[in-house]
């Protein structure tokens, strides 16, 4: 998956300008579902799609797919299930993605239509994110469309962790939750280089200030003196830096006692070298 960090701000301006063409009709009731009369142009699909689509000799037999969608779903067996989500899903979002959702959002409310939603947006996601940010930014239902950026975020951040927080703020998720920190930090623990450039030089503000320390305290997991400095040269001063700062004494005490005891002794004299002083103990007991 390409970088999104370049293109969310024009796919967001678009997704207002262009929501209204794929803007959902499903709220509350699920209503009759119709067809395309024509399958979308073949430049959009995959080889393997293509193929599909080629075997299949007529276009009313290469729509009979949502039915066919619709009756593995429904049939109880697990392995009617597993082909539902594993190939009919997949090769409906290929032809007709705007389809596979009508039929996500009309389906009866329970698990299995939040999985059907979740697994559309994931498979759309993995070739089309800006289709995805159009489509979710029209829905009506709050839950809905949470539940969809949701799971965009999580296939972006597969590939793109950094386009993947880029995303979960354009579409307004996991803002609250602590999702983003932990995204944060498994992006971190797997790629520490990458994450502390990207969040060094992003504008300063409540959000970014989180990540940073969430970043920060998992560096100290192993090199608590870059951590301190992350905290020390890139947050402003105030109450987010100070519990910061503590995160990482006490990430560092459990580690190094040593070194973490005399950086602590160059704070001023006051209420966080006190706190400090506290997390140095309680890092002492972790080791």
């Amino acid at each position: 998956m390409k970088r999104l960090s370049s293109n969310l701000l024009i796919a967001g301006v678009l997704a207002g300008m262009l929501g209204w063409q794929l803007r959902p009709t499903v709220e509350s009731s699920p209503p009759e579902i119709r067809y395309h009369a024509s399958p979308p142009a073949a430049r959009t699909a995959p080889r393997a799609v293509l193929s599909w689509l080629r075997s299949e000799p007529t276009v009313s037999a290469r729509w009979s797919a949502p039915e066919e969608l619709t009756r593995a779903l429904r049939s109880g067996s697990a392995a009617d299930r597993d082909r539902a989500f594993n190939v009919l899903l997949p090769n409906l979002v290929a032809v007709d993605p705007a389809l596979a959702g009508h039929l996500a959002l009309a389906w009866e409310p329970g698990a299995l239509r939040d999985e059907l939603l979740r697994q559309f947006i994931r498979r759309w996601a993995a070739t089309d994110i800006g289709g995805v940010i159009t489509w979710v930014t029209s829905l009506l239902n709050e839950t809905d469309r949470q539940n969809a950026a949701l799971a965009a975020t999580a296939q972006v951040a597969q590939d793109d962790p950094a386009g993947a927080l880029e995303l979960a703020q354009l579409l307004h998720t996991g803002l609250d939750d602590g999702s983003l920190e932990h995204l944060a930090q498994i992006w971190t623990e797997e790629n520490p280089r990458e994450a502390v450039d990207w969040i060094v030089h992003r504008p300063s503000d409540g959000l970014r200030d989180r990540l940073l320390a969430r970043i920060a305290w998992t560096r100290a997991q192993r090199e608590p003196a870059e951590a301190a400095g992350l905290v020390l040269d890139h947050m402003p001063p105030g109450d987010a830096r100070d519990e910061a700062l503590i995160g990482v004494v006490r990430q560092w005490a459990g580690r190094d006692p040593g070194p973490a005891s005399a950086w602590v002794a160059q704070f001023p004299a006051g209420t966080l070298q006190t706190r400090a002083l506290a997390a140095l103990g309680a890092g002492r007991q972790l080791r």
